[in-house]
């Protein structure tokens, strides 16, 4: 399996922005995450749902 990234057209290059902040970012989210677990079969699930408020990357 390839799992490299593709490369991004002009035009979807041409939509970021020149220059973005350096690491480390601090932003503000709403977060939820849940972790499910069956103990005979061994099985997890974990999951996650994120909603970014402020970056300082983009709006």
């Amino acid at each position: 399996m390839d799992f490299s990234m593709p490369e991004l057209d002009s035009a979807t290059a041409a939509l970021l922005p020149a220059e973005t902040a350096g690491p480390p970012w601090r932003c503000r989210c709403d977060a939820v995450v849940w972790l499910s677990r069956r103990r005979r079969a061994g099985l997890a699930c974990l999951g996650a749902l994120i909603a970014y408020r402020v970056t300082p990357v983009g709006q």
